[in-house]
C-alpha cells in the first residue's frame, strides 16, 4: 500500500515539474515578412490584361500563352471571400519549366465594374511572374 502511495505521489511531482518547464518555455520567434490581412482595394499593376478574361471566365478553358509562358489553368472555385478565383501555373514555353504559380480572381474596381486581378502570393518567392505586357 506504502509503494502504490509513494508512486502516486512520485508521478504526481513528476506531472507538475514537467508542466512547469513546459509553461517557463519561450514560444517560437516568428518573423512575419507578408501580412496575410489587408485592404481588399486592388492594385491597379495587378488586374490582369482584359483580352485574357474571357478565357479565365470559362471553365472549359485549360491553358493559354502569355508572352514566353504557358499558362495552365485549374478549375474555379470559390474563394474565402466568395470570389471566384482560378490558379495559375507558370511554364517557360520553351524549356516547359516550371516557372511558380500565382491566383486570380474577380473582383470589383474603384468604378465597381468586375476585372480579373491576380491576389498577393502568401508566401514570398524568389521569380514573381506577372501577366502585365
Amino acid at each position: 500500500m506504502d509503494t502504490m502511495i509513494s508512486t502516486i505521489r512520485n508521478l504526481g511531482l513528476f506531472i507538475v515539474a514537467i508542466s512547469l518547464v513546459a509553461c517557463t518555455s519561450p514560444p517560437r520567434d516568428v518573423d512575419a515578412r507578408l501580412p496575410l490581412v489587408e485592404s481588399s482595394k486592388i492594385v491597379s499593376s495587378e488586374i490582369v490584361p482584359s483580352k485574357y478574361w474571357k478565357i479565365l471566365e470559362d471553365s472549359s478553358q485549360k491553358e493559354f500563352s502569355h508572352n514566353h509562358y504557358l499558362i495552365h489553368l485549374s478549375q474555379p472555385y470559390d474563394s474565402a471571400l466568395n470570389t471566384q478565383c482560378r490558379l495559375l501555373s507558370f511554364f517557360h514555353d520553351s524549356t516547359n519549366k516550371f516557372m511558380g504559380t500565382r491566383t486570380v480572381c474577380v473582383g470589383s474596381d474603384d468604378s465597381n465594374d468586375s476585372v480579373w486581378f491576380l491576389t498577393n502570393n502568401i508566401s514570398s518567392e524568389e521569380t514573381s511572374v506577372s501577366l502585365q505586357q
